[in-house]
């Protein structure tokens, strides 16, 4: 919403607000749940009540990671912001996977899948299948959300200048989100018992400055 205040075009404005719908309103496609609701359940199903979720604390890393994402979508301008924030979910949209069915191997991507989570936290808590939807059901929306911000990056990203922007910011989006999915799984990993895959955790990037390379100068 911080990208959309500074955002002059009705287009990308209501792009954004159909996404946040389904985040933190209803999404239809989860029966009218809105995907803060639907990992609430998935916590409860796990044993944490929303008491213990309220009352608990981010880790540093998550936390930094919070605070790197909010100062990229309020400080930049509207398109490097909109990049930031629509890098996370462009993955997972239609040009992206098929991207990466033309750039990876079925052992690859059977590889990564294992090193992410080899077999599924709910069979590993001994829940019913399925129980556990919202990194499906989330990965899903994405495919139309992504699609969506992907476009309007193609359509307003009309210079080389906007360009540099738009892919410094989303670089660096990804970065933090690699050092955000490390702690995820750990503290997953941590929460069931098991020692964090080590595997996993080398394979996903962690945000050092070096990496990322300066702002474009505007």
């Amino acid at each position: 919403m911080a990208v959309a205040s500074q955002c002059p075009y009705q287009d990308v404005r209501r792009e954004i607000i159909r996404d946040c719908v389904d985040e933190e309103v209803g999404d239809p496609d989860a029966d009218g749940q809105c995907h803060i609701d639907i990992l609430y359940d998935e916590a409860e199903a796990c044993g944490v009540s929303r008491e213990g979720i309220y009352a608990a604390s981010p880790t540093p890393a998550i936390l930094a990671a919070i605070h790197a994402f909010e100062n990229l979508s309020r400080t930049l301008g509207w398109l490097p912001g909109f990049s930031a924030v629509a890098a996370l979910e462009i993955g997972q949209s239609e040009p992206a996977i098929r991207a990466r069915e033309r750039l990876t191997t079925p052992q690859q991507a059977a590889a990564y899948a294992e090193a992410f989570g080899g077999r599924a936290f709910h069979e590993r808590l001994g829940l019913p299948e399925e129980s556990l939807k919202f990194f499906a059901h989330h990965a899903y929306k994405d495919r139309f959300h992504g699609g969506g911000e992907l476009r309007l990056l193609v359509k307003y990203a009309n210079t080389s200048a906007l360009q540099r922007e738009a892919l410094w910011a989303a670089s660096a989006s990804l970065q933090i989100m690699g050092l955000m999915t490390r702690e995820i799984v750990r503290l997953a990993h941590e929460a069931i018992g098991l020692e964090p895959d080590r595997t996993f955790m080398t394979q996903v990037p962690s945000i050092q400055a070096s990496q990322i390379p300066p702002a474009p100068r505007t």
